[in-house]
């Protein structure tokens, strides 16, 4: 993602990383959403940004990984 993009996924939401790689995310999750990391999707999370998920919502990632930008280059 390029610049400061930040994506929400609302209540009721889903997002689905199949196989793909978000790189520079800032992924805000609401109550009542879902992430999903399928077959080795990533999520890289920006630099300055933590990864957060509010009760109530769903992340899935036993087929994927979330990591900070630092940690991608051990892959």
């Amino acid at each position: 993602m390029f610049g400061r993009t930040t994506i929400t996924v609302e209540n009721g939401g889903r997002l689905i990383v199949d196989g793909g790689v978000i790189t520079n995310a800032d992924i805000q999750l609401q109550n009542g959403s879902q992430l999903q990391l399928l077959n080795g999707g990533v999520v890289v999370v920006r630099t300055d940004s933590d990864f957060y998920a509010p009760i109530g919502s769903v992340v899935n990632a036993t087929y994927g990984k979330i990591c900070k930008s630092s940690d991608f280059s051990s892959f």
